[in-house]
């Protein structure tokens, strides 16, 4: 939904403004007998320091409520320049992690559980690393929740799971070997 109100002499009104509307909102909503609970996020642009053309103001207050969807939700974000430049970069990821799985972009690495007691190794935990060929390196931290958002994080699981019961499965007959191996030569 569009909230558009006349020209507000101080960002404080804004803010209380926003304010009531995460405040009412709180509130489940009583429909046909039922609660309904209802979350918003609320992203504010002014004119003209957001834009000058409708158009502009609209876009700057959708990159302004991702911002406060990224906070936590229940919440407000006023737009500003740097949001643009996190938008873009968030876009960017979003359309190459699209076609990374076919690209074979993804890589999975390993890292051992030892017990500390007797220095055995207990499991390993399985970690995915992305390296494209335009953004370079996307951290975990990054492209996870954009994953997430985009429903892409079944495929990319599904994908970590095939690589780690193939290690699996290659590590158990590297085990079996070795042992075959103590036991004929312990044998003769």
């Amino acid at each position: 939904f569009i909230v558009l109100l006349p020209a507000l002499p101080t960002t404080e009104i804004i803010e209380e403004i926003a304010i009531c509307l995460l405040t009412a909102f709180r509130e489940p909503f009583l429909i046909d007998g039922r609660e309904l609970i209802l979350t918003i996020s609320i992203g504010i642009a002014i004119y003209p320091q957001n834009g000058k053309s409708a158009s502009d103001l609209l876009r700057n207050a959708d990159t302004a409520m991702h911002q406060a969807k990224e906070i936590g939700r229940n919440a407000y974000s006023f737009f500003n320049k740097e949001m643009n430049t996190v938008m873009l970069r968030r876009f960017e990821v979003e359309g190459q992690l699209q076609r990374a799985l076919e690209r074979n972009e993804f890589e999975v690495y390993y890292q051992p559980k030892i017990d500390v007691k007797n220095g055995r190794v207990m499991g390993a935990e399985a970690l995915l690393r992305w390296h494209n060929q335009t953004l370079g390196n996307i951290t975990p931290d990054e492209f996870i929740p954009i994953a997430e958002q985009t429903g892409l994080i079944v495929p990319i699981g599904e994908f970590v799971i095939e690589q780690s019961l193939m290690i699996l499965n290659e590590w158990q007959k590297s085990h079996r070997s070795i042992c075959a191996r103590k036991f004929t030569s312990t044998c003769h």
